[in-house]
């Protein structure tokens, strides 16, 4: 018999997979479309005084960040090997985007729904996420945060996401569905995240081992964890 996740824990797994496993893709999609692959090297190139600025004087890019955008020894370079906020990051900062009516760091009213106010959701709920101590979510905060994230990465991703969302909403949280959303996780460059894709890999390997004691439901990965800070 598996160890059975608490609701609220249900609904936090539920955001992470959204918003780290999918919602990268639909940024990425629309990364793409205001800065084309073929032309990307050249764009980071031009735009390389700015950069230099956000990494070495503003320290808003690490240096892992900088290698993906300026690999030694290469002129290859591809989204795909950007993660959420490091495309945020690119879009804010060097694409010309008008920002948000309150800025990127707060999160819009319903009613704004530009690619600027998506990407400030986005940021919003990634954060969220990391700052969460405990790996839980009550319900009210999870349909808001879910219908903010999901609107979002269909506006941004175009219409193929909506039917991703709702499969992602309803699927069993076993590690045979989470597999690629496992994968998308870790191939974030930031390590905090790393981490994260570790802690679910653990509660999810819980929920497929036989009860310890009728008197603890809650998986020992989630039982006390600190869910790191940014």
């Amino acid at each position: 018999m598996a160890t059975s996740l608490t609701e609220e824990e249900t609904y936090y797994l539920r955001l992470v997979s959204l918003t780290i496993g999918v919602a990268p893709q639909a940024v990425r999609d629309y990364f793409d479309s205001v800065f084309p692959p073929i032309d990307l090297a050249t764009e980071l190139q031009n735009k390389k005084k700015t950069l230099k600025h956000l990494r070495f004087s503003l320290k808003v890019l690490t240096s892992a960040q900088w290698s993906t955008l300026f690999p030694t020894g290469s002129a290859n370079v591809s989204s795909k090997d950007f993660d959420l906020t490091l495309m945020i990051c690119l879009l804010r900062n060097v694409s010309g985007m008008a920002p948000p009516a309150f800025g990127f760091d707060v999160l819009p009213s319903s009613t704004d729904i530009s690619e600027a106010d998506d990407l400030a959701r986005m940021k919003f709920f990634r954060n969220k996420i990391a700052h969460s101590d405990n790996g839980t979510l009550p319900k009210a905060d999870f349909l808001a945060a879910w219908d903010n994230v999901s609107q979002a990465t269909e506006r941004l991703g175009g219409l193929a996401y909506k039917q991703v969302c709702l499969d992602l909403k309803g699927a069993n949280l076993d590690s045979s569905s989470y597999t690629d959303i496992l994968l998308n996780i870790r191939q974030a460059q930031d390590e905090k995240i790393k981490d994260l894709a570790d802690k679910i890999e653990n509660v999810l390997t819980e929920t497929q081992k036989p009860k310890q004691s009728f008197t603890d439901p809650v998986p020992s990965a989630l039982r006390g964890a600190n869910f790191f800070y940014t």
